[in-house]
């Protein structure tokens, strides 16, 4: 199964930060792209050691924030655009809060000032009845800067808690639906897909948790690099 797949990310993301953050002479970690104030780095050489972002058919660290990393990679017979690995940890939330936050489309539409539309459009039924997984196709209509066609997305969205591996997978990869046909006045995206990985640190109902999100999405128009940036660290 794919969800399963994809059940070690977490793991994965220490050693692809220890091939690409860290120095290999003192162990202590590279400036990406600017130094934050909780994190000690490397003073090798007497100078400022940065992280090597030459190889763009490897994950290369793009953005560092407050307990985040990003890296992006880029994709093959795109034109040129990235896929971003996103590293994060929040130690005052738990697992199950994060999951509950990430599937509730009705708070995303909250808080999100680009979602004009959100909402899931079906869901299999063998999925309703169980507490730990569900699988849902969701509609999801972005408004876009003024001379944009707002963009939408139909994807399915499948998401496992195990309780026994200690984690929690959740994917999205686009799809067609009947009850989301293509509009003329908007743009479909119809390549995205992402994969989230979420582990507790201790318990699934105790605050503290690392997370990893890998995503990809073609708006279908070049994004200026700030803008990417922007979204990125968003």
């Amino acid at each position: 199964d794919e969800l399963y797949s994809y059940a070690n990310e977490i793991e994965n993301i220490h050693q692809l930060k220890d091939a690409t953050v860290v120095c290999r002479e003192c162990h202590l970690r590279l400036i990406v792209d600017k130094e934050q104030s909780d994190v000690i780095y490397c003073k090798c050489h007497g100078k400022e050691a940065s992280a090597n972002t030459e190889d763009n058919s490897a994950w290369q660290p793009f953005i560092e924030r407050k307990d985040m990393l990003v890296w992006r990679r880029e994709e093959p017979e795109t034109g040129g655009l990235f896929a971003y690995k996103v590293f994060g940890t929040f130690s005052d939330v738990t697992a199950n809060e994060f999951l509950s936050v990430l599937v509730d489309v009705d708070y995303r539409k909250e808080w999100d000032t680009t979602a004009k539309r959100l909402e899931i459009i079906d869901t299999d039924p063998e999925s309703i009845s169980t507490k730990n997984q569900r699988n849902d196709v969701i509609y999801w209509e972005m408004i876009w800067p003024r001379l944009f066609s707002n963009r939408d997305y139909v994807f399915q969205r499948r998401w496992v808690l195990d309780e026994e591996k200690g984690v929690i997978v959740i994917v999205s990869r686009v799809t067609d639906h009947p009850n989301a046909p293509s509009r003329p006045d908007t743009y479909r995206v119809t390549s995205y897909w992402s994969y989230m990985v979420i582990k507790p640190c201790k318990s699934f109902s105790e605050p503290g948790i690392e997370f990893g999100l890998t995503y990809f999405d073609d708006p279908g128009v070049n994004i200026p690099s700030a803008v990417s940036t922007w979204v990125a660290v968003s």
